[in-house]
């Protein structure tokens, strides 16, 4: 509550720029995931058939599949993970800027009484 005016908007300023910063990496993360998605199951589809060709029994299809293809899976994981931290910290964010403008809000009131 002891913050300036001035330093609050300053400070507000520069969370707009962490916002807008996060955002692009968030946008640019979930499309890396996507593309991770369609490739793993591009490659889900064609190991499935070699699968078949080998002669594979039914019910080992998925595991052995899903064992060729750990490292894809392990990529897509990875940006899951990304996109997840990226949105809480988008979350926070927006809320440091909701507690930062009621300090705002506050400062201005009193302000006006002085």
């Amino acid at each position: 509550w002891k913050m300036e005016p001035f330093k609050i908007l300053e400070t507000l300023q520069l969370a707009k720029a962490d916002l807008d910063s996060l955002t692009r990496e968030l946008a640019e993360i979930t499309k890396k995931k996507y593309e991770a998605e369609k490739e793993y199951n591009k490659a889900t589809l064609k190991e499935i058939e070699v699968a078949r060709q080998e002669k594979v029994p039914a019910t080992l299809i998925k595991d052995v599949v899903k064992s060729r293809l750990a490292e894809k899976l392990f990529e897509v994981r990875i940006l899951e993970t990304k996109e997840a931290y990226i949105l809480n910290r988008l979350r926070n964010e927006r809320s440091n800027v909701e507690i930062l403008r009621t300090i705002l809000s506050y400062k201005k009131e009193e302000m006006k009484d002085l």
